[in-house]
């Protein structure tokens, strides 16, 4: 619904087809100049590749950083295997947003690393390209937590380095460098930020998505509260909303590694950094479940960001790194120590595990039976034997620690490393196997255009005007699901994305999933006419939201607005017979202040009681009023050239007009009237509006967001900076064999 779009579709600063236009090149979450969607754009039926590339990536990434610090092969193939299959990664495949910025948190710290060595501009480069691929990659949130694991880090890295200022400059320079090629994505991001619903946030927004305390367990059990009905994990979800994003699993046998790592390590220094980064982590992931949570809700930019628990990815990062280093300092040991040592972790994980399980069967048992009652599951079992999210996990444990052991004894074996990490997979794999990949993979006819909207598709490339899903992002792909609707070339009134626009949320009543309420569709509500809303698709599914039968009766009831052309299947149409065109002339112009433009439009009523008729008056907020002497008996504006930036309307007035165009007013839209500049109203709450004088005119209205064109210029000069990095030591090198020849 979302990546799918953003792959393959257009790469433009504006779209007019979600949201009645939104500033697509602004949303990172569209990824438009992120380099590996551009690259995979280009090659045909890539998306499963594209989508690939992350767990490769990070992998990748995470055995070079490792393997720099221990020189060994086999830890940093143990690291770099739990990082990219940890829960967090398998969990949110569907973020693909947020896996393919988190890919690039390995690569930031491997340079810093590589930087603490020496300053080269190769690791200077790639410490830019790792900082600016996880903002482009289009997880804002994800980005900004990896800014600041690399601000720990290279402080932390860098107290001790025999050049600790040289250091500190070259890494900051690295960063500002990275952040600086992100400026055409991070410059208007913000801007659009302002202008959405996420411009500022509410504490219980701020904490939604917490871990809660009784769902720990979770980091050793990962479906005791249910999983996604696949194979023998056949019970349905049933915690704290939702399994996706409270997921922090990283296998039991990294852990023990892990704790090995930092047992037998604890000299190293850094050992304790990623000890602390995995604590604070999972801290941070309990949002409000701790008071750390209220301290940080007043940290800018920070206090943007929702769900806490997506510091799993620093969690997830830091158990991998500690487990390599307990890879390898297994391997330094005596084989008198090393199965000593091995001996000692088992016996204390299992401890844990055990007091874990004794946890879930005597105390969480109530909680977990209550849980499931009130989600329709009335035959819960924590018996191990009969619940294998209960039972699996210390079978897992059993066979990994036999392997552990018995690779312990000759570390140096190939087969016996080959045999660790096949364990390691599977470990993982006992979560990431059976999560719910299985069922959200797109279908290669989602990215072509339904049958069933072919004839609409048609018809409102003609008009102009837009369809709109009632129910947003669970509606059915045939039933114009968003964002598809732009990947099929259909104009649509809504959208799937955070950043909604706030003025577009407020007027609609619907939020970032697409969702409204069905008293949008009463007889009294504009909002839709506004929009140029020609037809709803309704599904008839029960179970998606409000009753379709009530939305449908209530439909039915007004006549003179709702008419029903067509049902499809598992669904049926409805046409608005009040919409407007996606250009009209209005004879009068009224200023009001935005709470009450936004009930007149709700409530069809001015505030000097007249009737509010979009078709006569327009309603701006700036100090603005105008009224023709005399009503026009002829008055028309006709889109006559329309493209993703651009749009053209001829009009032809017979007396002084106001021109309402229904496309969603944002800064950066100008207008020219016969190439003469003229002054764009916020009209009608969220819409444009230009006065016309009498005659025969083009409007042509322009997106020129100077935010863009601003970041632009510093990603380009900071383009040809790393140019310069990466070229620097080779005209060294010229130079100096010209002087010696």
């Amino acid at each position: 619904m979302q990546s799918l779009p953003a792959l393959y579709g257009p790469r433009t600063l504006w779209t007019p087809l979600l949201f009645s236009g939104f500033p697509l090149g602004a949303d990172p979450q569209n990824m438009t100049w992120y380099p590996l969607a551009w690259l995979f754009s280009l090659i045909p039926d890539s998306f499963n590749a594209f989508v690939l590339a992350a767990y490769v990536l990070a992998s990748l990434f995470t055995y070079g950083y490792v393997h720099t610090l221990t020189g060994s092969r086999l830890a940093a193939l143990v690291a770099g295997t739990t990082y990219g299959m940890s829960g967090f990664f398998m969990a949110h495949l569907g973020h693909t947003n947020i896996i393919h910025a988190a890919a690039w948190m390995p690569l930031v710290i491997w340079a810093l690393e590589k930087l603490r060595e020496r300053p080269h501009g190769v690791w200077v480069a790639a410490l830019a390209i790792g900082v600016a691929f996880s903002a482009l990659a289009g997880h804002t949130q994800i980005f900004v937590y990896t800014l600041i694991l690399a601000a720990a880090y290279a402080l932390f890295r860098g107290w001790r380095a025999p050049r600790w200022w040289r250091y500190y400059a070259v890494s900051l320079a690295g960063a500002v460098l990275g952040i600086c090629l992100a400026a055409v994505m991070l410059l208007p991001a913000l801007e659009l930020t302002g202008e959405s619903v996420r411009s500022r946030l509410s504490f219980s927004e701020f904490t939604a998505y917490s871990l809660p305390w009784r769902q720990t367990p979770e980091l050793f059990f990962p479906y005791l509260f249910g999983g996604t009905r696949q194979h023998f994990y056949d019970t349905p979800y049933f915690g704290s909303w939702n399994l996706t994003e409270l997921t922090g699993y990283v296998g039991l046998i990294p852990l023990v590694l892990a704790g090995l790592g930092v047992a037998l390590s604890r000299k190293a220094p850094f050992i304790w950094f990623w000890a602390a980064v995995a604590l604070i982590s999972v801290l941070l992931a309990l949002g409000d479940g701790t008071p750390l949570s209220r301290f940080l809700f007043h940290l800018p930019i920070y206090n943007r960001f929702r769900v806490p628990a997506r510091h799993f990815a620093e969690f997830s990062l830091a158990i991998s790194v500690l487990a390599g280093f307990g890879t390898v300092a297994v391997m330094r040991l005596t084989q008198n120590e090393r199965l000593k040592a091995v001996r000692l972790a088992s016996i204390v994980m299992a401890g844990v595990m055990g007091l874990v399980g004794l946890t879930i069967v005597f105390h969480l048992a109530p909680t977990l039976r209550q849980e499931a009652l009130e989600a329709g599951i009335s035959d819960l079992s924590v018996r191990p034997w009969l619940n294998p999210a209960i039972g699996v996990p210390p079978l897992m444990f059993l066979g990994g620690i036999v392997i552990l052991w018995w690779w312990s004894k000759h570390p140096a074996a190939a087969w016996r490393s080959a045999l660790l990490i096949a364990i390691l997979v599977v470990d993982l794999g006992s979560f990431g196997w059976f999560h719910d990949w299985r069922w959200r993979a797109p279908a290669e006819a989602d990215v072509h255009r339904p049958d069933t909207l072919e004839a609409y598709h048609a018809e409102l490339a003609v008009s102009g005007q837009r369809l709109i899903p009632f129910y947003g992002w669970i509606q059915p792909l045939h039933l114009g699901a968003p964002n598809l609707t732009r990947l099929w070339d259909i104009p649509s009134a809504s959208g799937y994305n955070p950043l909604i626009l706030k003025r577009y949320s407020q007027l609609l009543s619907m939020d970032s999933k697409g969702l409204f309420p069905a008293a949008t569709l009463g007889h009294e509500y504009r909002a839709l006419d506004l929009l140029a809303v020609r037809y709803l698709f309704l599904p008839t599914t029960p179970g998606l939201g409000e009753d379709p039968a009530f939305v449908t009766n209530m439909l039915a009831a007004d006549p003179t607005r709702w008419r029903h052309p067509q049902d499809l299947p598992l669904g049926t149409v409805y046409e608005n017979l009040r919409a407007m065109p996606r250009a009209w002339l209005v004879p009068e112009v009224m200023s009001l202040r935005s709470d009450e433009i936004l009930i007149a439009i709700q409530q069809s009523r001015l505030p000097d009681g007249r009737t509010y008729d979009p078709s006569m008056v327009a309603l701006v907020e700036e100090p603005f009023t105008f009224k023709a002497e005399n009503r026009a008996s002829h008055h028309s504006a006709q889109v006559i050239r329309l493209s993703d930036t651009s749009i053209e309307v001829h009009v032809d007035a017979e007396t002084a007009a106001f021109l309402v165009l229904s496309d969603v007013y944002y800064p950066g839209w100008q207008a020219t009237i016969d190439g003469e500049p003229t002054h764009v109203l916020r009209t009608n709450y969220v819409l444009r509006g230009v006065m016309v004088s009498p005659g025969v005119h083009v409007v042509r209205f322009e997106f020129r967001p100077t935010r863009f064109y601003a970041g632009a210029g510093i990603s380009a000069f900071a383009v040809l900076t790393v140019i310069g990095v990466l070229a620097w030591p080779l005209v060294g090198k010229s130079k100096s064999f010209v002087s010696g020849g």
